[in-house]
This record gives structure tokens, sequence and C-alpha cells, in this order.
């Protein structure tokens, strides 16, 4: 750009003006400015002020701002073009600047929205669909589903706990019933056997102090005729299977032995010793257990001895004796089975004489008979009344049928008014 014509010291950017109300002072000071568009005192490329109306004669000198064009160094560098040139040069930095390079100019940038309006700072706004309007605000949208959300689970929660409860409390009104059908005392919870609990068994509790060793003992001797029971099967099993004579209805009759053995032992002769054991000189334990006692100690010397055609099921003596010929193996069965019972047998005829001797010094013997002629005079009496009952029924029906052709016993004299 070329310097303005006239005289290097003159400021290139006073205006000439023909206002009579602007003096030319006035006019130099108007015309100065940044570097901005035209305003109603600036003519040239650098004018921006306003005109001053008012002359500057009519202000004292210490009010008159000094004037920044008419310093030395800005005219001589405004006559350079220096301040022209830089000027314009910004000036079309500016008008060339792509949008893209100013963030805010951004079209593409997202839009803040407030409240239903959105304003964009520079080119035009995207367009999003339409959304329907809400009744309630956003946030309230939020803090309503998650409150419904916790309040499901808990819901869930609580009727977890609930059926948890429920399943408990009916598995214990079933064990209650099936422990008063099994009449099990005070209806505890079974606690034996240990691996899947069936029965309620303690000893130390339930029994009597002066009989607690003697079921002690017999438990031991239950004990003794399960595994003698077991030792029984494996040793008739062996000599089936190593072909010594013995068949498949011998192992049969041993499955059996070991399977209605081992139940019966506990249901019939322990339970009577348990409950014997319970009572000081009751006289209906006391004999239920005498009888099934009795028959198990007799079983355990039958399952010694072994008689032949008669205990071809049991490796006793007389098995032992057969099976020694055949090999040794099966004899040394024999041997541990004919050990175990033997044991059991002893133990139990201790039981079996120790318990009587101490329900006949409580008493037991003399309540036996007393109950026992009670009973019979009950049923003598129950006898003699039943037959007592069908003559009288057997007679009226007889006499009835006289009595129609008997003659009256009315006298001859009498007669009706």
């Amino acid at each position: 750009m070329s310097s303005p014509p006239g005289n290097e010291n003159e400021n290139p950017f006073r205006l000439a003006s023909s206002d009579p109300f602007v003096s030319p002072a006035a006019a130099a000071g108007g015309g100065g400015g940044g570097g901005g568009g035209g305003g109603p005192g600036g003519g040239g490329p650098g004018g921006g002020g306003g005109p001053n109306f008012l002359p500057s004669s009519s202000l004292p000198p210490q009010l008159v701002a000094p004037d920044p064009f008419m310093d030395d160094e800005v005219v001589q560098r405004a006559g350079a073009g220096e301040i022209s040139a830089a000027a314009g040069a910004q000036q079309q930095h500016m008008h060339e600047a792509k949008p893209e390079s100013l963030p805010w100019m951004d079209v593409a940038a997202a839009v803040p929205s407030y409240g239903s309006a959105s304003l964009p700072v520079g080119g035009t706004a995207p367009r999003r669909e339409q959304q329907p309007a809400s009744v309630f605000p956003s946030w309230s949208k939020a803090t309503g589903t998650s409150s419904s959300e916790s309040a499901f689970k808990m819901r869930e929660e609580q009727l977890a706990e609930r059926e948890k409860r429920l399943a408990e409390r009916e598995r214990e009104l079933s064990d209650r019933e099936w422990q008063v059908a099994q009449g099990v005392d005070g209806g505890r919870p079974p606690n034996w056997p240990r691996c899947r609990p069936t029965y309620y068994h303690d000893i130390d509790e339930e029994v009597l102090p002066e009989k607690r060793d003697l079921v002690r003992a017999g438990y031991n001797a239950w004990c003794l005729s399960v595994a003698g029971y077991f030792m029984n099967w494996i040793a008739i099993l062996a000599l089936v299977a190593g072909n010594t004579g013995y068949g498949f209805s011998n192992f049969l009759w041993a499955t059996m032995n070991l399977i209605g053995g081992v139940y019966l032992s506990w249901t019939c002769w322990y339970q009577s010793l348990y409950k014997a054991g319970q009572t000081e000189a009751a006289v209906l334990p006391h004999v239920a257990f005498f009888l099934h006692f009795s028959v198990h100690t007799f079983w355990c010397y039958f399952t010694v001895l072994a008689v032949p055609y008669l205990g071809n099921f049991m490796a006793g003596i007389f098995t032992m004796l057969f099976a020694f010929p055949q090999g040794v193996f099966y004899g040394i069965l024999c041997v541990l089975n004919i050990a175990i019972w033997s044991l059991d047998a002893l133990v139990s005829t201790y039981v079996l004489g120790s318990m009587f001797r101490r329900f006949r010094g409580a008493g037991g013997i003399e309540a036996t008979r007393q109950q026992g002629s009670l009973a019979s005079s009950l049923f003598q009496s129950a006898t003699g009344n039943a037959g007592q009952l069908f003559t009288t029924l057997g007679g009226g029906g007889g006499g009835g049928g006289s009595s129609t052709s008997a003659p009256s016993s009315r006298p001859a004299g009498a007669s009706g008014v």
C-alpha cells in the first residue's frame, strides 16, 4: 500500500470535513481509531472513531487527550504503509479462516440444549427427531425407575426369604409327623445313624442309670450281629463263586438272612431292650424284650453250629469242616464268621441273664403274675358272659314258642268282670 499524498508530517488519517460544526482539530481527533471498519467520523481505512463536536480550543489543555496518531513514529510508520499492511493482512486472515479450524464454528459439534430450544454457535442447527412431550422431567424419570427397581428387588428378596422359611417349616412338620408315627419319644429329631439320621438314639439321656451298662452291651451285641451277617454273606458268596458245591440257592438264602437279620435285629430285640431300659419293671416292655432277645440268642448259637441241611446258608462249624479241604481261604472266612457269632452269643447271653435278674429283683415277676391272673380272670369273665348271653338268646327263642301252648295258670272259678 502506497503512502497517502501530502506532507510527511501531516496526519494521513485527518479527515476533511465540510461540516461547519467540526473544527479541523476535531476532524483530526476523530480520525483516529484501530484497524476496524469506518465510522461516522472516519473516512479512511483506519478510521473508526466518532467526530468531536466540541472544539478543542474550548477545553483546557489538561483535559485534551493527546492524539496517538500525531506521534512522529506512528506518522512515519503510517507513511511507510506498515500499519495499513498489517491491518489488511489481519482482516484477510480472519475472513479466510475456515470454520472447521474454530471449534465454536463447527456445525457437526454437539449443540447444547437449554430447555426446548437449541442455540447453535455457528452454522445451522442439526436436525433432531421430534420427541414426544413428557409430563415429568427427565430427573423424575430416572429417580422413579431406580426406586421402582429397588422396590421390586426388595420384594423379590422378601418373597425368597418367605419361601425359604415355609420350606424349612414344612420339612420340620414332616419330620415331626414321621417321628410321631415312629413313636419317637418327645418328638426329638433323629440323630442315628450319623450318615442318614433316621432314629433318635441317646443312651445317656433316655435310659435309666442302673440299666445303661446293659443297654450299651446290647448295642455292642447288635453291632456284632450286623458284622456277623455281613461276614456270613461274604463267606457263602466265596463258596458259591469257588465252585465248591454251594449253589445259587445257598447264596439267595444268605442274602435274605443278611437283609432280614439286620432290619429285624434293630426293630425287634434292640428296640425292645432300649424301651425296657427306660422303665424300672414295666411288664410289657420286658416281656417283649425277653421274647425277641431269646430268639436272637438262639440264632447266634445256631449260626455258630450251622447244622447241615438246615444251615447250608451259614458259614459255621460244619461249613468250616467242609470248606478247609476245598481251600484254606474258604476255611479262614468260616473261622472269622464263627468267631464273630460266638462273641455275639456270649454278649447276648450276658445281657439276657442280667436283665432277667434285675427285672426279678425289681418285682417284675410278681407284677407279671398279678397281671397274668388279672388277664386270666378278665378272659374267663368275658367268656362266661359271652356263654350266658348265647344261652339266654338261645333259651329265649325256645321259650317263646312253648308259651303259646301252655295252659292258663288262672284258677277255674275266676272269671273276668
